[in-house]
């Protein structure tokens, strides 16, 4: 694998209907198969995350109130005052 890798998940019905397409005709090689939740397949530096209707990353996004949660957001929880910078 390159030493620069990007990853892309993509949301799918069927992880093995999945694996044959981007292996047989994009040429990719699997790297993981937890059929039929999840799987990742790779080809030159793009790794796949195929995520079917069972997996972790199709489970909805929790809230915070009066806050959508997006993808790359982190909910962050302060205790005590806040600081200001400096000090």
């Amino acid at each position: 694998m390159p030493a620069t890798t990007v990853g892309v998940r993509y949301m799918i019905d069927d992880v093995a209907d999945a694996i044959a397409f981007y292996t047989t005709h994009l040429g990719f090689a699997v790297e993981q198969d937890a059929t039929p939740a999840f799987a990742a397949v790779t080809r030159d530096g793009v790794r796949l995350l195929l995520s079917g209707p069972t997996s972790a990353g199709r489970r909805p996004m929790p809230t915070v109130p009066d806050r959508p949660r997006r993808p790359g957001h982190r909910a962050v929880t302060r205790i005590g005052p806040p600081t200001s910078p400096g000090s």
